[in-house]
């Protein structure tokens, strides 16, 4: 192989001319061309479609006193149906979050509470040093 800079002669496969360090042509390999790939094949889709009349019914479970709540966990818990069970599974996760932010609401709401009751305790306090 000849350096097309330099006119040194160089081994066959040397990537480098070692004369002046030009890059020599890149090996040939054995590139195969294009070849049409088949489709990929989708797994089909084990469960029919749930209807929105199903979702909004299976959100209004939710709102019976303790029967709703026994039943989201019954449902989240059944694989029978993907849907109804990852619908339930999702409830249980907006009730989770509701329960924590109901217990942060409350409690800044008595700290606001009992520093309130101190400020009025400390001025009838400051009355009664007064009398």
């Amino acid at each position: 192989m000849i350096c097309n800079k330099c006119g040194a002669q160089n081994a066959e496969g040397t990537p480098f001319c070692p004369s002046c360090g030009n890059r020599l042509a890149a090996p040939q390999n054995n590139y195969q061309p294009y070849q049409q790939v088949p489709p990929m094949q989708y797994a089909q889709q084990t469960e029919p479609v749930t209807s929105i009349g199903k979702y909004l019914l299976w959100w209004l479970v939710g709102f019976i006193p303790l029967v709703g709540f026994i039943l989201t966990i019954v449902f989240a818990v059944d694989n029978s149906n993907k849907n109804r069970a990852n619908f339930f599974r999702a409830q249980l996760i907006i009730m989770a979050i509701g329960i924590l932010l109901s217990i942060i609401a409350v409690s800044l709401i008595v700290s606001a509470g009992v520093g309130m009751m101190n400020e009025v305790y400390g001025i009838f306090d400051t009355i009664e040093y007064l009398v």
